[in-house]
C-alpha cells in the first residue's frame, strides 16, 4: 500500500484539490491514489521529502498612496473607494486557482490566505481601481520558489488628466438626460444655458470666479430620466438644497477616465445610492425632481496629481460628448459643441459681478445665456 501521506503525495493532492473545481473530485483521487503507487514503486512514496516536494507559500507585500490620495481627493468632495486585488495561481495553462483582497486606507501591507504549491506561476493584479485613483502592481508575477513571496508593491496615485495640454477625451456615449420626452407635440426640453454664461449662479473651480461652469437643461418636469453617463463609481450623494434646489445631488467617477468625475443635480433616485456603488453608462438612476427647477450637470477635472486649488477644474459636459451622443443636439439645430460654450478669454473680456453666488449683473451681460433647439 502506498503512503498517501508521503510529502510528494501531500503536494501532488493539495494540487488536484486546488483544482477540484475543474475535474470530478472522484476522478482526481483516483488519479492521485495512483500516481502515488507509481512513487512509490520508485521509491518516491518513502523517506524525506525536498523542500522542491513539500512547500507551499504565500503571497504578500504592501500598499503605497491610497490613504493620501483619498484625503486629497476628499478635498474636492470625492469620496474614494477601496482598492481591489486578486492573486491567481497557475500551472501551465490550467489555472490552480485565485484569490482576492480588498484593500482600504487603513491598510499598509497585505498577505493573500492562499497558499501556492512550488513550481506553479502566479499573478497579481488590480481587479478593481479605487474610484479617482489609478494603482499599479510592482513584482506581481513570479514562479513559487522555496521561499514565500513577500515582495510584491501596489502603488496608487491619483488619476489626472491634463485638459489645458491634452483637451477634453471625448467619451460619454450616452447622454444623461431623456431628450426624446415631448410636451404637445414638442420637444419638453428646449433650452440650454452656455458654459460660462450667467445663468443660475455662479459655480466656479479653482481658476475662474463669479460665472456659471455648468449646464443647466430647461423645463424638465417630474417624468424627465435620468440616467448615468458613464460607467463608473457613485463618489458623493448629498441632498440638493441648493438655490431652487430639491432631490438628491450624484456623483459619478468614470472608471474609463478616472480624472472626471460627474455631477447631476436635483435628482429624484430610482432606488438608493451610497457612494461606492458601481453604475452602467446609459443606466437609469432617476427621473427629475419636478419643474420647481431645472436639471444642471457638471463636470469635474482632476488635472494634476497634486491636488491643490488649481488643478480642480470644471469642462463643459458637451466637450466630452462623442460625435454620435452629440448627433440629438444637432439634429436639432446646435452645429457643435462650442456653440454651448463662452470661452475663457470671451468671458473674462465681459466679466460678471457676484455676491457670493449670486450674479448682480446678469441682466446687463452681453453674452447668451443659454442656446434654444
Amino acid at each position: 500500500m502506498p503512503n498517501l501521506a508521503s510529502p510528494a503525495c501531500l503536494v501532488l493532492l493539495s494540487r488536484l484539490a486546488i483544482a477540484k473545481t475543474r475535474k470530478k473530485s472522484g476522478m482526481s483521487l483516483l488519479l492521485g491514489a495512483a500516481i502515488c503507487v507509481v512513487l512509490a514503486g520508485c521509491g518516491g512514496g518513502g523517506g524525506q521529502a525536498t523542500p522542491s516536494e513539500s512547500g507551499t507559500q504565500t503571497v504578500s507585500g504592501t500598499l503605497s498612496g491610497l490613504a493620501e490620495n483619498t484625503s486629497a481627493l476628499a478635498q474636492g468632495g470625492i469620496t474614494s473607494t477601496p482598492v481591489g486585488l486578486v492573486l491567481t495561481a497557475t500551472e501551465g495553462a490550467n489555472v490552480l486557482d485565485f484569490s482576492s483582497l480588498t484593500l482600504g486606507t487603513t491598510d499598509s501591507s497585505f498577505k493573500f490566505s492562499m497558499a501556492m504549491p512550488k513550481g506553479a506561476s502566479y499573478t497579481v493584479s488590480v481587479k478593481t481601481q479605487p474610484a479617482g485613483q489609478y494603482c499599479t502592481v510592482s513584482n506581481g508575477t513570479g514562479t513559487v520558489s522555496d521561499q514565500a513571496i513577500s515582495n510584491v508593491a501596489v502603488s496608487c496615485v491619483i488619476a489626472s488628466h491634463d485638459v489645458s495640454t491634452k483637451g477634453v477625451p471625448k467619451f460619454v456615449a450616452n447622454n444623461y438626460i431623456d431628450l426624446t420626452q415631448t410636451s404637445n407635440g414638442s420637444p419638453l426640453i428646449n433650452a440650454i444655458s452656455m458654459f460660462r454664461s450667467s445663468e443660475g449662479h455662479s459655480y466656479v473651480d479653482g481658476v475662474e470666479t463669479c460665472r456659471s461652469m455648468k449646464h443647466y437643461f430647461k423645463n424638465p418636469d417630474a417624468a424627465t430620466k435620468i440616467y448615468a453617463p458613464v460607467t463608473g463609481t457613485v463618489t458623493k450623494v448629498a441632498a440638493d438644497n441648493g438655490t431652487g434646489g430639491g432631490g438628491t445631488q450624484l456623483w459619478i467617477t468614470s472608471d474609463a477616465y478616472p480624472a472626471f468625475t460627474f455631477k447631476l443635480f436635483h435628482v429624484n433616485p430610482g432606488k438608493t445610492y451610497t457612494t461606492g456603488n458601481k453604475v452602467s453608462a446609459g443606466e437609469q438612476l432617476g427621473t427629475h425632481i419636478g419643474t420647481s427647477t431645472w436639471s444642471d450637470i457638471a463636470v469635474m477635472a482632476i488635472t494634476s496629481p497634486v491636488i491643490s486649488k488649481t488643478s480642480v477644474r470644471y469642462v463643459s459636459y458637451f466637450e466630452a460628448l462623442t460625435d454620435n451622443a452629440f448627433l440629438p443636439f444637432k439634429n436639432r439645430g446646435i452645429a457643435s459643441p462650442q456653440a454651448l460654450i463662452h470661452s475663457q478669454a470671451l468671458r473674462d473680456a465681459n466679466p460678471l459681478n457676484c455676491d457670493g453666488e449670486t450674479f448682480t449683473n446678469a441682466g446687463s451681460d452681453p453674452l447668451a445665456k443659454a442656446v434654444s433647439f
